[in-house]
């Protein structure tokens, strides 16, 4: 798991106390969500709504900033750790443990827990782990596409294996498919009281723990694939991987069959367009009946809209106006702000409509960018060092691997900085072509003195990228093609 990969992880242990660190559990969060900006508290604090800007965290007055940190660290800890603290009450860990193991090793645990109990032989972790295929994906179409239902199997991999009885075969306990079940019968309860809770801490309350027992009900597939667990089954993870390959591709016949048109593929669910004078959901309550009782194809969403772009990376529009954008081609968290706000803002106009204002939302970021007028903030990189700065100069210097302009700004700053530390820099200079690590410098030596011309030329890049979707009458489709082919020619 991510937690238990963690270089050098400053674990702490103060008798009769569970640490745990909030910078940890922003990073657990964050890897399903990939929306935040930043693990500091500025960042968490403006993505979760508790701070209003991080301008009151520049404040000159020591106790101040002191008091609204600590306020911040309370409030990410009651919003990120409460499910957490629910699993001491069912895993054989403290809550320190809970934090930092992953969700396989915590579902060993509780095999190994109770075949300890029953005095029956534990199995030595399988020594024959093989690759196996996994989920299904696909792409049928590109581009902006209106009209759009999202449909999936409920708990596709846990309900494959109770309906199909897919168990580890060196369970010989039983164990592995009754826990399923139960654990999944426990969720569904806690659902149902988190609905009919009187009181907002009763909501919040049920809300965790139903989250909680979702997080093991989807881990138990994950679990038979690892390497390294007792009841580690990889032929067995491979089968169900293959009846929901199997299910996918039946649901997307039945889909063909009733007259829709699939857009896209992700593991459990499909996007697809309904025929003319049918609504979604009827047609996928239909096709639900016809799967094998246990099995249930559910309306997820509908959408006004989506971009589909290539496989797991497209983005929709809600009945409210709200974007959602998905993969990391479309959201990367390694390009600049200022890009991955274009990126948003194309791809909304594209989806409603207006694509007609494109090329004024291209002429006035260049002319916000030769003025100076964004805050340095937009167009700055943060980059977090994976390696010692001793490792690093004895790679280059060996030319096992290049320059970058993070370390040699760690390098600059004379501190002994260490693995996970992060560095936050932009890029000065006049030229569109430039070295990083030649031309970056640190935030806090920011003079106006960006590099106008490189950052003008990404915008130009981003905006080419969704080239073939802007409409073939729009002037920017014709400014941008026309440069696109004098590169080409020069190329």
């Amino acid at each position: 798991s991510f937690a238990e990969k963690v270089v050098d992880y400053p674990r702490c242990d103060v008798d009769g106390r569970h640490m745990v660190d909030t910078w940890l559990l922003l990073q657990l969060y964050d890897i399903a969500a990939r929306d935040l900006d930043g693990y500091g508290l500025p960042e968490a604090g403006i993505y979760f709504g508790t701070l209003r800007d991080d301008s009151v965290l520049d404040t000159d007055d020591t106790a101040q900033r002191a008091r609204i940190s600590v306020e911040q660290v309370a409030r990410i800890a009651e919003l990120l750790s409460q499910s957490y603290f629910l699993q001491t009450q069912m895993l054989p860990y403290n809550y320190q443990d809970c934090v930092l193991r992953g969700n396989a090793t915590k579902i060993n645990a509780l095999f190994l827990r109770e075949y300890l109990r029953r005095r029956h032989t534990i199995p030595p972790v399988p020594d024959d782990y093989n690759t196996y295929e996994g989920g299904y994906t696909q792409i049928f179409e590109e581009g902006v596409i209106s009209n759009i239902v999202h449909c999936d199997v409920a708990s596709l991999y846990p309900s494959l294996m109770l309906v199909y009885r897919l168990a580890p075969r060196q369970d010989e306990l039983a164990m592995f498919l009754p826990l399923l079940s139960d654990l999944r019968t426990f969720r569904l309860q806690a659902k149902r009281q988190a609905l009919d809770a009187a009181t907002p801490d009763d909501r919040h309350h049920y809300n965790a723990l139903q989250q909680t027992f979702k997080i093991f009900i989807n881990s138990f597939y994950g679990y038979l694939g690892t390497s390294f667990s007792n009841f580690a089954d990889t032929a067995m993870a491979a089968e169900v991987t293959q009846k929901g390959r199997d299910l996918i591709n039946q649901v997307i016949d039945e889909l063909r069959r009733h007259g829709c048109r699939p857009i896209e593929i992700d593991t459990d669910g499909v996007y697809f367009v309904p025929p003319p004078g049918r609504e979604g959901a009827s047609v996928v309550d239909e096709i639900s009946q016809a799967l094998p009782t246990g099995l249930k194809l559910e309306t997820d969403a509908t959408y006004p809209a989506m971009f589909s772009h290539k496989t797991k990376n497209y983005a929709l529009l809600t009945s409210d106006g709200e974007l959602v954008i998905k993969g990391s081609g479309l959201k990367s968290r390694g390009v600049e702000k200022y890009l991955r706000d274009l990126t948003e803002e194309i791809i909304r106009r594209l989806l409603q409509g207006r694509a007609q204002e494109l090329p004024g939302l291209y002429d006035e970021l260049i002319s916000r960018l030769a003025t100076h007028q964004l805050p340095i903030r937009m167009l700055t990189k943060t980059e977090t060092l994976s390696e010692s700065l001793d490792s690093y100069q004895q790679k280059v210097q060996a030319k096992k691997r290049n320059a970058a302009a993070a370390y040699e700004l760690a390098l600059k700053t004379g501190r002994r900085m260490r693995p996970g530390d992060r560095v936050t820099y932009y890029v000065a200079g006049e030229a569109k072509k430039v070295r990083l690590f030649d031309q970056c410098k640190l935030v806090k030596d920011y003079a106006r003195d960006e590099n106008v011309a490189y950052y003008q030329q990404k915008a130009k890049e981003t905006f080419e990228r969704f080239l073939p979707y802007y409409p073939a009458e729009s002037p920017l489709q014709a400014r941008l093609g026309k440069l696109k082919a004098v590169q080409q020619e020069l190329l």
